[in-house]
C-alpha cells in the first residue's frame, strides 16, 4: 500500500536508508522533520513486515521546480515495480502542486534507477563531478511537466 509516511514509520525508514545508501543518508531527525514539513511529501510503500520503499518529494517553490530528493526500495522487494509506483506518484503530486519541472540526482552507475527515470521521461540536464559526499559523480535529471494540465485541472475542479 502506498501512503503518506507517519511517525510510526521512522524505524523502517532508517532501516531502508541504511540498506540502500552507503553515503548521504538521512537521519532519524531528518525524517522526523520531513514528516512535519509543509513543502515535503514523504511517501511509504508498506507491506508485510513493514516499509518496502519510500520516496521523498520536495514541492515546488517560486521557480516551479519540484525535487525527488530520495527514493529507496528494500532489496527483498526489488523487481516488483515499486520504484516505478513511487516515482510516478511523486510526479503526479508535483503536477498537482503546479510544478513545471521535476528534478533529481542519481549516480551514473545506478543503471536501474537511470532506466526507471528514462521510462518516465526524465532527461539528463547536467553532469555533477564530485557531487556525493564520498566524492562520486552525479547526474541531474529533469522531467518537464505540461503546464496545460494545471489549467485543465483548475477548470474542472
Amino acid at each position: 500500500m502506498l501512503r503518506a509516511a507517519r511517525p510510526a514509520d521512522l524505524d523502517d525508514l532508517l532501516t531502508l536508508e541504511r540498506e540502500c545508501f552507503r553515503t548521504d543518508r538521512l537521519t532519524r531527525l531528518d525524517f522526523a522533520r520531513l514528516l512535519l514539513g509543509r513543502r515535503t511529501c514523504l511517501l511509504v510503500m508498506s507491506g508485510r513486515g513493514g516499509a518496502l520503499g519510500y520516496a521523498l518529494l520536495r514541492l515546488p517553490g517560486t521557480r516551479g521546480i519540484a525535487r525527488i530528493e530520495s527514493l529507496a526500495v528494500a532489496r527483498r522487494a526489488r523487481g516488483r515495480g515499486l520504484a516505478h509506483r513511487l516515482a510516478t506518484r511523486c510526479v503526479r503530486l508535483a503536477s498537482r502542486a503546479r510544478a513545471t519541472r521535476v528534478r533529481l540526482e542519481v549516480r551514473p552507475g545506478n543503471r536501474a534507477a537511470r532506466r526507471l527515470y528514462r521510462t518516465l521521461g526524465f532527461a539528463t540536464l547536467q553532469r555533477l563531478p564530485r557531487y556525493y559526499a564520498d566524492g562520486g559523480p552525479g547526474l541531474r535529471l529533469e522531467l518537464r511537466l505540461d503546464p496545460s494540465a494545471h489549467r485543465k485541472r483548475a477548470a474542472s475542479g
